[in-house]
């Protein structure tokens, strides 16, 4: 492993050495190396019979109307009927901050909301939805964006988006993402990004009551920065979760940055990775209970052997 002590981008040369002699091969800034960017889960709801914050952070959502179902594709998410959640006394993110939403959604009707916040003034909105034309949207009340992907097919859709303050914050610079791939914008109208503090986050509906949204929805999380291209595709590709299970004896649950590990089977080896392939650690579990710590939030990938098979699943910790 080559570990570099700046950031910065480097050089990489390639040398091949035969019978015709030596030759190298230089690729100038062919890496590039980035400070670590570690971003909090402000809320997560996967909506397994109810609309409780799975971070930690207490931000439970109200069940205002919403009814939990078990999906044969998703297993127990939310039914919206022209209905809400509500997370109340978050502030939503304000101003110019960075942001993110993600959730899964599945639904047949368009001109709904997936989630809102601030408040109905020019600049001061922020409603993530389908659009009349059922294709994804963000507008902040005088500015909007849409995308190509027409998402009222009945069929389960990751969306999501990500907005960063670049010095000049509009709503023309958020990015939309369908299924783990960023969008091809349709559409956009410039507009200043000022989100105001509501006190408030809204799932499913924002200041149009004709807006509530109808169909299902799992999986909702806010972060309070913006995700990048390679961890959206990661939100699409895992399921999200604080709690997993292995085969028929081994359970995972994640506690902001633990992993603690339950074992009712006999002795089995593991190891865990980070989203890069590097293995963090690798150990024999017996039967009982291990506490796995971990220096920072994210997705890792547990996996179990045992004899030829090799079971792999992938955990979030957030904090």
């Amino acid at each position: 492993m080559v570990e570099y002590a700046q950031v910065g981008e480097y050089d990489v040369s390639l040398t091949v050495t035969d019978q015709q002699g030596t030759h190298t091969q230089t690729y100038a800034n062919f890496i590039e190396v980035k400070e670590p960017v570690i971003g909090q889960l402000e809320a997560s709801h996967n909506f397994n019979g109810n609309a409780n914050d799975l971070t930690g952070n207490e931000w439970d959502a109200t069940e205002d109307g919403i009814v939990f179902v078990e999906d044969d594709e998703r297993g127990q998410v939310a039914e919206f009927n022209a209905t809400s959640s509500t997370i109340s006394n978050h502030p939503g993110f304000e101003g110019s901050a960075a942001r993110t939403i993600s959730a899964w959604i599945k639904t047949t009707t368009a001109d709904k909301v997936i989630c809102a916040f601030g408040a109905k003034s020019k600049t001061k909105k922020w409603s993530f939805r389908l659009f009349t034309n059922g294709k994804l949207r963000v507008e902040v009340e005088g500015g909007y964006i849409y995308g190509s992907t027409v998402l009222t097919d009945g069929q389960w859709h990751h969306v999501a988006c990500t907005f960063e303050d670049d010095g000049t914050p509009d709503v023309a610079d958020v990015k939309l993402f369908v299924d783990g791939q960023l969008e091809t914008i349709e559409a956009r109208g410039s507009q200043t990004v000022n989100t105001a503090a509501s006190g408030s986050v809204w799932i499913g509906k924002d200041f149009a009551s004709t807006r509530n949204f109808m169909g299902r929805m799992d999986d909702f999380h806010i972060w309070d920065r913006a995700l990048s291209e390679f961890e959206i595709a990661q939100l699409h590709s895992v399921a999200l979760g604080v709690e997993e299970v292995i085969g028929d004896h081994i359970q995972l649950v994640g506690d902001k940055k633990n992993i603690k590990i339950e074992n009712t089977g006999a002795r089995t080896s593991m190891k865990i990775f980070n989203i890069a392939g590097t293995c963090l650690h690798s150990f024999d579990m017996p039967s009982g209970t291990k506490v796995v710590p971990f220096d920072q939030p994210g997705i890792y990938i547990v996996a179990i052997y045992g004899g030829k098979t090799i079971q792999t699943k992938k955990i979030l910790l957030a904090n």
